[in-house]
């Protein structure tokens, strides 16, 4: 997959919440195919805090008039 691909899926899998920011900004940096192995294990052991998930997307429910 190419880099917009995969910033793509970050961005939904974020916004979702099912990933946290960390999980996010290191997928965005990944660089070669090894980091983002690097990061399906550190998920996998369960190094980042799952408690954060989506934390930074607030979806307000706007009532229109």
């Amino acid at each position: 997959m190419d880099k917009l691909t995969i910033g793509f899926l970050a961005d939904v899998l974020y916004i979702k919440g099912v990933i946290c920011f960390e999980e996010f900004e290191d997928i965005m940096s990944a660089t070669e195919p090894s980091d983002l192995q690097d990061i399906v294990e550190r998920m996998l052991r369960g190094d980042y805090n799952v408690y954060k998930r989506g934390e930074g997307y607030v979806l307000d429910t706007v009532v229109a008039k």
